[in-house]
């Protein structure tokens, strides 16, 4: 559940070219620093508190101290001075303390938890959560992603949004549960125009399939199954023999 992912991913350090950019603001900084004297407050104030932890290369009190004044930029900052561990339990705090929809965002992306976004989002926000998945999901985890997001947009509001479902079961190379979702929505789903334009579309999506994983998703059954087999009974009528085999060559359901 997404209670549990929250309880039990980590958030992860910056990647390499994040580093590389705070480095470079730092040194930028450095080039315009004010030659004015410096003034080192050791106070007991959030500031005086802060400099006190500095001085003893104590980031983590530091940290600590500006947490619990809602200082969160200088937190994050000392973080980072702090290394990759202590930066990991400061976002783990800053995203506990912030519950706003960026602040949740941010956090499903820095932990990885896209699930989280295509389970929870808004639904009229699903092209964006569709895109999340497609730009930072890997492509082990997509597939699943768009599944849920479809099976989402399928089943909420009374299905008034199941259109677009179609889309995700394309990106996710679900043959099955497109041809499913196709039969609900198509209007005569089984007078041969509309049948030949469902198997078109089948079968550029099996071809596209097989071309990004190496193999053709199998017809075991259901929906697809019998679609299939009343189009090559439609070639087979037509004397389009050969054809009406070749689309049902591939297929390990018996009753075809």
């Amino acid at each position: 559940t997404p209670a549990e992912s929250d309880q039990t991913q980590q958030p992860q350090p910056p990647p390499a070219e994040g580093a590389a950019a705070f480095e470079e603001i730092a040194s930028h900084e450095q080039d315009s620093r004010s030659d004015s004297p410096l003034p080192i407050t050791v106070d007991g104030d959030c500031e005086g508190l802060v400099t006190q932890a500095l001085l003893m290369a104590n980031f983590e009190a530091g940290v600590e101290v500006c947490l619990h004044h809602d200082r969160m930029a200088e937190a994050i900052i000392l973080a980072i001075a702090g290394g990759p561990e202590l930066l990991a339990r400061t976002q783990k705090k800053f995203f506990h303390k912030n519950k706003g929809g960026l602040s949740r965002l941010i956090s499903s992306l820095v932990t990885r938890d896209f699930e989280h976004i295509v389970r929870t989002c808004d639904i009229d926000n699903w092209k964006e959560a569709l895109a999340v998945s497609l730009t930072c999901a890997k492509a082990d985890e997509f597939a699943n992603l768009c599944d849920i997001l479809g099976s989402r947009l399928e089943s909420e509001r009374h299905g008034e949004l199941a259109a677009h479902a179609c889309l995700c079961y394309i990106c996710a190379g679900k043959v099955d549960r497109l041809v499913e979702c196709w039969n609900k929505l198509a209007h005569n789903s089984n007078s041969p125009p509309v049948l030949q334009d469902l198997v078109e579309k089948v079968m550029v999506l099996r071809k596209a399939v097989e071309a990004a994983t190496g193999q053709a998703p199998e017809v075991s059954g259901g929906v697809l199954a019998e679609k299939l087999s009343q189009y090559a009974e439609l070639l087979a009528a037509q004397g389009n023999l050969q054809a009406a085999v070749n689309y049902l060559g591939s297929s390990t359901e018996s009753s075809l």
